[in-house]
C-alpha cells in the first residue's frame, strides 16, 4: 500500500474516484443500467467500501488478471504505443522548428501537441476493440497470454557460459550437502598440511574425478608400499570438506556454508577488475638473436655467449613470472564465478522458502478465482474483504496493547532498578554501622555469639516479583552483599 502526496491511501484514492470521478460521469449515460468498471486486479484497491458503494450503485468491477495488463488493458496496448510514436515526432518537429533540444519550459507545448493527436475518440475506441472489451470478442486474446500468473523465483544465471571446470565446481557444491563438521572453521586445514595425492608428476589431476586406491589396481591390489602406508588416501568428498572448511573460515564467504538463510543485507560478490600487473615484460626479441647464436657461435667470444646467455635467463624468468600471474588471475576469476553462482542458489533457495511460506500458510484465506480475472462486486469477497479488514483492525489492537506493554514493562524496570540501588546503599550503611558495632563489642569483650546479627535485605527476586508480578521475574540475579539475604532489613 502506498501513500499519495497528500496523505491518501491506495484504498482512499480508488473509493474516492469511484465516487467523485467514475459514477457522476456515466450514471446519467447508463440510466439505471448495469454499468461495469475495469480495473487493475490489485486487493489494495478494494476494501469493503469501495464494493459495497459499487454494489449499491449497480456497478460491476472486474479485476484484471496478475501480470496481464499488456494484453488486456487498453493504454498499454494502443493508447501509449501510438503516444510513444507522437511524442517523437513533436520532439523532432520541434527540434527543427528552433534548432534546440527540448527543454523544461517546452515540455507541455511537445506532450500537449503529441496527446492531442495519439488520445482521440477512435484512438479509445481502437484500444477497446483490439482487447475485445467492445465489441465482445474473446478470441482477440490467446489463452497463453492469460495464464494464471504465480510467484516464482527464477535462477540467476551468468551471461557467459563458464568452462567446463568452473562448471563442474558449481555443480558438485549444489549437491553437496556439508555437515556441521565441515563448515566448522576450526576443522580447515592450511594449505601446507595438504598432502598431494598419489599421481604421476606428468598428469594432471581432475579434482572431481574418482580416485583409483591400490585395491582396485588389479594383481597388485594386496601389496602396499610404503609411500602408500605414509600417504593419506585423497577422494572428492574429501577434498570437498576442505574447501567447504576453509570457505568456513572466511568472512565473507561463510555464509555460504552456513544454514543461515540469504539477507538484503548480504553484498553480492562482484568479480574483481582487471588491475594492470606491474611487472617487467620479457624480452621476445631474443628469440630473433637464438638463430644466430646457433649459426655463428664459433666466431663469437665467450664473454659474449655468457652475456646473451644471462639475458635469454633473465627473460625466461620474467616469463615465468607472467604466466604465473596469469594464471593466480585466472583461478581468482574461477573463484569469484564459484562464489558467485553459491550466492545464486542461496538467494533462490530464500525465495523458494518465502513463498512456500506464503503459498502453505495455514491461516490464509484465498480469494475465489485465485490468478485469474476476478468478479469484485460479489457477496464472497465483501465477506472476504471484511473479515480481513476486521482481522487487520484487531492485528492493530494487538500490537498497540504489546506496545504498551512493552513501555509499562519498561518503566517498571527502570523503577525497579532505581530502588534496587536504594537498597543497597542503604543496606551497605547498616553493613558499615554494623561492622563498627562488632568491634566495639569485641573491644569490650563480648562474646562471638552474642554480637548482633549481620543486617539483611530483601532479595532482587522477591523485589522484581513485587514490582514485576510473580509470572515475571527479572532476567539478572543481583542477589545481595550478604549471605542471609532473605528477609528485611534490621
Amino acid at each position: 500500500m502506498t501513500v499519495s502526496e497528500n496523505g491518501w491511501t491506495d484504498n482512499e484514492i480508488a473509493c474516492e474516484w469511484i465516487k467523485t470521478e467514475f459514477d457522476p460521469l456515466t450514471c446519467a449515460k447508463a440510466n439505471g443500467e448495469i454499468r461495469v468498471l475495469l480495473m487493475d486486479g490489485h486487493s489494495s484497491h478494494f476494501t469493503p467500501d469501495v464494493i459495497e458503494f459499487a454494489m449499491e450503485r449497480n456497478i460491476v468491477i472486474l479485476g484484471y488478471p496478475p501480470h496481464c495488463t499488456h494484453a488486456l488493458q487498453g493504454l498499454d496496448v494502443v493508447c501509449f504505443a501510438r503516444m510513444k510514436a507522437e511524442m517523437k515526432r513533436s520532439v523532432a518537429q520541434f527540434e527543427d522548428e528552433n534548432q534546440r533540444v527540448v527543454g523544461k519550459e517546452d515540455f507541455g507545448l511537445v506532450f500537449g501537441r503529441a496527446f492531442l493527436i495519439a488520445f482521440t475518440t477512435d484512438t479509445v475506441k481502437a484500444a477497446f476493440s483490439a482487447t475485445g472489451i467492445f465489441p465482445f470478442n474473446p478470441g482477440v486474446i490467446r489463452p497463453e497470454q492469460l495464464v494464471p500468473a504465480e510467484a516464482t523465483s527464477i535462477k540467476g544465471s551468468f551471461t557467459l557460459t563458464q568452462t567446463s571446470p568452473i562448471r563442474a565446481i558449481m555443480t558438485t557444491f549444489r549437491t553437496y550437502q556439508p555437515t556441521l563438521f565441515d563448515t566448522s572453521p576450526s576443522h580447515a586445514l592450511p594449505p601446507s598440511s595438504v598432502r598431494a595425492p598419489i599421481a604421476s608428476s606428468s598428469r594432471a589431476i581432475n579434482p572431481l574425478s574418482p580416485v583409483t586406491t591400490p585395491e582396485a589396481s588389479g594383481s597388485h591390489s594386496n601389496r602396499r608400499s610404503r609411500d602408500d602406508t605414509e600417504q593419506p588416501v585423497d577422494t572428492p568428498s574429501k577434498r570437498m570438506r576442505m574447501l567447504t572448511s576453509s570457505l568456513a573460515s572466511t568472512s565473507s564467504g561463510s555464509f555460504l556454508t552456513s544454514r543461515n538463510p540469504y539477507t538484503s543485507n548480504i553484498p553480492f560478490p562482484r568479480m574483481l577488475e582487471k588491475t594492470p600487473l606491474q611487472m617487467s615484460a620479457p624480452d621476445w626479441g631474443l628469440l630473433n638473436e637464438a638463430e644466430e647464436i646457433d649459426i655463428g657461435y664459433r666466431h663469437q667470444a665467450m664473454e659474449t655467449l655468457q652475456e646473451k646467455n644471462r639475458a635469454l635467463v633473465n627473460s625466461l624468468r620474467d616469463a615465468k613470472v607472467v604466466v604465473e600471474a596469469f594464471q593466480n588471475r585466472e583461478e581468482t576469476y574461477a573463484a569469484q564465478a564459484v562464489m558467485q553462482d553459491m550466492t545464486l542458489s542461496k538467494m533462490n533457495w530464500a525465495l523458494h522458502a518465502k513463498e512456500e511460506k506464503r503459498k502453505n500458510k495455514p491461516d490464509k484465506e484465498v480469494l475465489p478465482n485465485e490468478g485469474l480475472g476476478r468478479l469484485w462486486t460479489d457477496e464472497r469477497i465483501l465477506g472476504f474483504q471484511q473479515r480481513k479488514k476486521a482481522v487487520q483492525a484487531q492485528e492493530e489492537v494487538d500490537k498497540s496493547a504489546r506496545l504498551a506493554e512493552r513501555e509499562s514493562k519498561k518503566e517498571k524496570k527502570g523503577a525497579l532498578e532505581k530502588e534496587w540501588k536504594e537498597i543497597k546503599v542503604k543496606h551497605a550503611k547498616q553493613v558499615e554501622a554494623w561492622s563498627k558495632t562488632c568491634e566495639q563489642h569485641r573491644a569490650n569483650g563480648t562474646r562471638v555469639r552474642d554480637l548482633p546479627r549481620k543486617p539483611t535485605h530483601i532479595s532482587k527476586k522477591d523485589l522484581t516479583a513485587r514490582f514485576m508480578g510473580s509470572g515475571q521475574q527479572d532476567d539478572d540475579d543481583g542477589g545481595s552483599d550478604s549471605d542471609e539475604d532473605e528477609g528485611t532489613s534490621e
